[in-house]
């Protein structure tokens, strides 16, 4: 799966990014002020840096500039650079006009700004240049096989090859029908699945047979889970949801309905993200400013 490197490159980017922000502000306060100390009452304190910090994070958090690093091409990572910077801007200054406790000069904030966008955006740029040469690398996929090649065993496979960042390879199908084995993506028959996939590197079958083969469904889940072989049974919905739906289970019975998180909705997510940030800037402020007195 890709979340091993994902993960470790998230975090590296993450921690590069907030080193950015924090060297920027500092340069920008020499720049500024002229000197190298920061402890002669020019307005900024640790409660500001940490402010700083928090409103970058959550920033990025809601322009999602570090999901799916190695799958997203230049151009939208680029573009959720710029919607970072630019909304970052607008919260510290947002914070300035109205927070009276957050006290720092404007000649600071843009000493830092023209510092910060363009190191950040070449950094960007930099990372976009090395992931080109070992993107292939970097993602590692999970190879997988798909029992049955009818039409919903191909959307399946053709949503796992459009979507990357799944992390999912398939190397092919297995099917009962004699017209199909004779194509080059089938490997074999169905009850050929199991021992094929012990021989090789594969740990996980989806299987996407239409309702009347239960009998098969149920063999090949039971070999699967007596071999330790992850199982994920795709059934055919799509002529009775054309979006998501949520699974529960009544006793023995699965129930489909549709579903539309709140959250799922772009919009949601980046209101409950500002309020989140800005809640979390007066608690800081106010609170801890009053806790840790400067």
């Amino acid at each position: 799966m890709i979340e091993s490197n994902s993960t470790y490159f998230k975090t590296i980017s993450i921690l590069i990014d907030l080193l950015l922000v924090n060297l920027s502000g500092y340069l920008g306060y020499i720049i500024a002020y002229g000197t190298f100390g920061m402890s002669d009452g020019r307005g900024i304190n640790f409660i500001h840096i940490l402010l700083i910090n928090f409103v970058w994070f959550n920033v990025t958090q809601i322009t999602k500039l570090y999901q799916d690093m190695f799958v997203k091409d230049a151009i939208p990572t680029i573009r959720q650079s710029l919607w970072s910077l630019m909304f970052f801007g607008i919260i510290i200054f947002l914070l300035v006009v109205y927070l009276k406790d957050f006290s720092v000069s404007y000649r600071l904030l843009i000493y830092t700004g023209i510092l910060f966008a363009p190191l950040f955006l070449t950094g960007k740029v930099v990372f976009l240049l090395l992931r080109r040469s070992s993107r292939a690398k970097l993602i590692n996929y999970k190879k997988v096989v798909i029992v049955g090649a009818g039409p919903l065993g191909l959307d399946l496979k053709n949503h796992l090859e459009k979507n990357t960042h799944l992390g999912y390879k398939v190397i092919g199908f297995f099917d009962d029908d004699p017209v199909k084995l004779t194509q080059n993506h089938v490997l074999g028959r169905v009850d050929e699945c199991i021992d094929y996939v012990k021989n090789t590197t594969i740990y996980e079958i989806y299987c996407a047979l239409p309702d009347r083969a239960l009998s098969k469904i149920d063999v090949l889940m039971r070999q699967a889970d007596k071999s330790m072989i992850r199982f994920k049974l795709v059934p055919d919905v799509k002529d009775y949801f054309k979006k998501n739906v949520m699974v529960q289970l009544y006793g023995h019975l699965p129930v489909l309905s549709p579903r539309t998180e709140p959250l799922e909705i772009f919009s949601n997510q980046v209101m409950k993200r500002i309020f989140d940030v800005l809640f979390s800037a007066v608690i800081i402020v106010f609170i801890m400013s009053w806790l840790l007195p400067i």
